[in-house]
């Protein structure tokens, strides 16, 4: 095995000080930087992949079970594809795989219970089956979530992200400066019953954040509509209003939640 530093190749073996050879880096020549393996069971692309300590084999499964450790995500593989077009969207169980452990990937499927992803957002490992999830702000590992060495890096139209995952350990968080959050939109009527016509303004006391909000009952993110105070939201139907308010420099609100009913 060579040994790269400034000087060119090191060999440990010609090495004449009295030191054991330690603490020699490992350059990377390109990125992303990938591992190989076995797939332990049917593993989709884009999910977290970790491996038994124990047993000493690189036999990838989805999630993170107690005991074992992240390796990285499993990474579309076109070459293998192109060899075996039925593979779909997953590695067979028995066959070899590639995990990604470092770099910049892109996520189409993650976990729509959580944030949807916005730049900057922490990323997190569901441990059930590894599906990546996005938060903005909160601690969601009491929920069976583990927080990744990873951020958003750039959001993808019309969704997912491109998410840059770090080392030295996947299951150490990114240091992230504290901010504060922007204040959380409120209704004006609140919400419950109204007459037909009623105009709902919303409103958040940070200076310059701007509200996005919904009116079918989904999470509210940087894709959906801007409010406006001159344009209204008309309540002529039971609906439910759902909004969220952005400013840079801070966290996204918390999301509001408004239903009406027509009187």
């Amino acid at each position: 095995m060579e040994y790269y530093g400034n000087m060119g190749p090191f060999d440990p073996v010609s090495f004449k000080g009295n030191a054991p050879v330690n603490g020699v880096p490992v350059f990377v020549d390109k990125l992303p930087l990938t591992i190989g393996g076995i797939a332990g069971e049917n593993v989709k692309f884009g999910r977290v992949v970790s491996i038994d300590p124990a047993t000493n084999r690189r036999e990838f499964k989805m999630g993170m079970d107690s005991g074992r450790v992240i390796k990285g995500i499993a990474m579309l593989d076109p070459t293998i594809m192109r060899a075996d077009p039925a593979q779909q969207d997953y590695y067979f169980a028995g066959r070899p795989m590639t995990a990604t452990t470092v770099g910049i990937i892109e996520i189409r499927e993650y976990d729509t219970t959580k944030n949807a992803p916005m730049e900057g957002s922490t990323v997190w490992c569901r441990n059930s089956d590894g599906m990546l999830a996005f938060n903005n702000g909160t601690d969601i590992s009491a929920s069976g979530y583990t927080k990744l060495n990873a951020w958003v890096y750039e959001t993808l139209d019309p969704n997912g992200a491109k998410v840059a995952f770090g080392l030295p350990s996947f299951t150490v968080a990114q240091t992230r400066e504290s901010v504060s959050q922007v204040a959380t939109p409120t209704a004006s009527p609140a919400a419950g019953e109204v007459t037909s016509g009623t105009e709902v303004t919303l409103s958040t006391t940070t200076p310059g954040a701007t509200i996005f909000y919904t009116l079918d009952g989904s999470t509210p993110s940087p894709a959906s509509p801007v409010f406006k105070a001159d344009n209204p939201i008309v309540i002529t139907a039971g609906v439910t209003v759902k909004a969220m308010a952005i400013a840079e420099g801070y966290d996204p609100s918390s999301v509001l939640t408004a239903a009406y009913t027509v009187a």
